[in-house]
């Protein structure tokens, strides 16, 4: 279960977060083992998204204010999102189904169940991913109402490198779809965020550590 308090929740996000990322580079590994290479590409790059989603809203995830109970649901559905989103595009890059990738997944057809699994998996996602985001959105609305304080300083430095990473991360990964000669482009656009994102880091720290 969800920690009782704000600071165990963020550290069940942050953790949550770090191992969705780990297995997210691991599994870009296993592409070429894949029934469907290009949709295991699209597997390592959710890992990464998620990953880095999960642990920027850890960073932020004090700042959030709703009852309790309700702020542990929005806790669950988006750790349970996240996970569920790198598992359907796994498992339909492993077994070749198309039903609802028909761009990544053309000229592939699954099984029956196979394509009834992943569909209904994503069908699922969209639905925790949305209610636990709209959750967050509610509770940061709350939290800059009812508290004054650095809290959009301290949003702003957590959240916006993470939005430049996902974006570098997502173009890259359609140079790597779309232009397949510029695949090393696109992979140092996909790897570009995450440098920035650790140098911003290693900076933030040194900051922190002479004060």
């Amino acid at each position: 279960m969800p920690g009782s308090g704000k600071t165990g929740q963020a550290l069940l996000l942050f953790r949550s977060g770090t191992a969705l990322l780990l297995l997210g580079i691991i599994s870009g590994l296993t592409t070429t083992l894949m029934a469907n290479p290009r949709m295991g590409l699209s597997a390592h790059v959710e890992g990464l998204l998620n990953g880095i989603l999960l642990i920027a809203l850890g960073a932020a995830w004090t700042a959030v204010e709703l009852p309790h109970g309700l702020k542990r649901v929005a806790l669950l559905l988006l750790v349970a999102g996240s996970w569920t989103n790198w598992a359907a595009t796994q498992l339909a890059a492993f077994w070749g189904t198309e039903k609802l990738t028909p761009i990544v997944g053309a000229q592939m057809t699954g099984t029956a169940i196979h394509e009834a699994i992943v569909s209904t998996m994503l069908v699922v996602v969209v639905a925790l991913m949305s209610g636990g985001l709209i959750l967050v959105m509610v509770g940061c609305a709350l939290g800059m109402i009812s508290k004054s304080g650095n809290f959009l300083s301290a949003f702003a430095v957590s959240v916006v490198p993470a939005l430049l990473c996902i974006a570098l991360i997502v173009t890259g990964q359609h140079v790597c779809e779309n232009t397949p000669k510029s695949m090393g482009m696109g992979l140092s656009l996909i790897w570009s965020g995450n440098v920035i994102v650790l140098i911003m880091a290693a900076v933030l720290l040194g900051k922190l550590q002479r004060q």
